[in-house]
């Protein structure tokens, strides 16, 4: 295991009120069943483990007995088809080891870029953790083909395939994207893979605000090229980052005409400090701190960073999609925080890191009521049992 994993005794409090009754770890997908069946009979509740960087993202799980099925032994490749461009893992495979796995080949996975490489897949994959090239490539929810997952019935199920054009059935793997675990252990993962680029460049021009860094982002978006990243960031500096990737002719044209947009918006000294494009929020929260992804339309992300600019610590915003992930300081209550986010056109908001202190109190997700039905829905269907992480979703579901 990466010497980066936390100490998982010190994150047990921001998953539950009370540490697990055990942690297992299996080494094969029987083996993880069999866990699943074993909680069932003995009335535990299950909580799968990765490398543990976003467990504290879910809502605290109170009043229940529980198993942590750590599945950073299940770490293998078990196959890759350069031809067809797919590659089947086991969860516990990290990005970093999946990517070298694929680069041999010349070839890449769009899950995890500019994310801690210790991550694993399979929390990526629960979490739909965003990156940096998601203007490019999308979320992990566009990267997965099929999936085998232990649901609460006892029985392993296999969802999708192993071909890029797989059009079979309902996609349930949009479904277990984000759901932090919370519908069924997910076993076995089918993920497509992509040629790398030739060429790989990129722009920084310094900002005097995040929002400023924003505006001048939604000029280069609306001039038509084709970054694979567009994030304006603030931190130790505040700056644009502009990626390109490709052709060497290409990729050098369109440098050119993103300097000169950002030139014409003001910014053309280059960061002197090369920006942090996706700041990683701590595995264990700390106190004084909170840290959010908000949605919108691109068009309103900067009204979304000025509203943060009395509070705000570090921050990325991702233009072309509308997504803005912060770490506040809360020298004001979180709902006047959410209060000004709203206000400025937010319309979803996650707190992905909260305090030990609001833990117990505040959902995470701030969801409308009118969707909580449907999502209640989904839950009995697939996790009848309420077996995997109750009360860890949106809606304490």
């Amino acid at each position: 295991m990466s010497a980066t994993r936390p100490d998982m005794a010190a994150l047990w409090p921001f998953v539950a009120d009370r540490p697990p009754a055990e942690v297992v770890t299996p080494a094969s997908r029987a083996e993880a069943a069999g866990e699943v069946s074993r909680a069932l009979r003995h009335g535990l509740s299950i909580v799968p483990v990765g490398a543990g960087m976003r467990l504290a993202e879910a809502n605290l799980m109170r009043g229940v007995e529980w198993l942590a099925i750590d599945m950073t032994g299940m770490n293998r490749v078990l196959a890759y088809s350069p031809d067809d461009m797919t590659v089947v893992v086991e969860p516990g495979v990290t990005a970093g080891a999946l990517q070298s796995a694929l680069a041999e080949a010349g070839q890449f996975a769009a899950l995890g870029l500019g994310s801690r490489p210790s991550e694993t897949v399979g929390g990526l994959v629960a979490a739909n953790a965003q990156g940096r090239r998601q203007c490019a490539y999308g979320l992990p929810r566009d990267q997965l083909l099929g999936f085998r997952a232990a649901l609460s019935n006892g029985e392993e199920v296999r969802f999708g395939g192993c071909t890029v054009k797989n059009v079979a059935g309902y996609d349930m793997g949009k479904l277990f994207c984000g759901s932090h675990g919370t519908l069924g252990l997910i076993t076995e993962l089918t993920l497509r893979a992509r040629p790398l680029p030739p060429v790989c460049s990129t722009l920084s021009p310094a900002a005097p605000s995040l929002a400023d860094a924003v505006a001048a982002g939604m000029a280069l978006h609306l001039a038509r090229l084709l970054p694979t990243c567009l994030a304006a960031t603030h931190g130790v500096g505040t700056a644009l980052t502009v990626e390109f990737s490709g052709g060497s002719d290409t990729v050098a044209w369109q440098i050119e005409q993103a300097r000169r947009v950002a030139a014409g918006c003001g910014m053309q000294a280059e960061a002197a400090t090369p920006p942090e494009v996706e700041p990683s929020p701590p595995a264990i929260p700390g106190p004084g701190v909170a840290w959010l992804r908000a949605a919108t339309v691109p068009t309103a992300l900067e009204g979304l960073c000025r509203s943060l600019e009395p509070c705000l610590s570090r921050a990325a915003a991702h233009v072309a999609v509308g997504v803005l992930e912060a770490e506040v300081t809360l020298r004001e209550p979180l709902d006047d925080i959410e209060r000004r986010l709203f206000a400025a056109g937010c319309r979803h908001l996650r707190w992905t890191r909260l305090p030990q202190s609001e833990r117990a109190t505040r959902d995470a997700w701030r969801v409308p009521a009118a969707q909580l039905p449907l999502m209640r829905a989904v839950k009995a269907a697939l996790d009848p049992a309420c077996a995997f992480g109750p009360g860890r979703f949106a809606g304490r579901i």
